[in-house]
């Protein structure tokens, strides 16, 4: 339930889903995803992160992050829950230009 991107190579939380299981569990925009399950994320690409992130809804995924300014890793499970992403289309803005 994030919006997750690449800075300076490492898997970076962009934005959590409102609502979203990972919101709840205090992830915040900026939080670096230093590991998923135990293993580190150096070098990983984006799919890749986001394969190993997502999975079957009520498993569990555990995070490591680092966030500026915590002097150690934040650790937090996660509960994986399907996830409702609403779009917002713009009345004028058409999609067929």
């Amino acid at each position: 339930g994030a919006s997750l991107g690449l800075a300076n190579n490492r898997i970076v939380v962009i934005a959590p889903v409102k609502g979203s299981p990972a919101e709840k569990e205090g992830v915040r925009a900026g939080d670096y995803v230093q590991k998923v399950d135990g293993q580190l994320t150096k070098n990983w690409s984006l799919p890749q992160a986001v394969s190993k992130i997502r999975g079957k809804k009520g498993t569990k995924v555990a995070l490591g992050l680092l966030r500026v300014g915590a002097p150690n890793e934040i650790n937090v499970s996660i509960t994986r829950d399907e996830i409702k992403v609403i779009s917002v289309v713009h009345p004028g803005i058409s999609g067929s230009q």
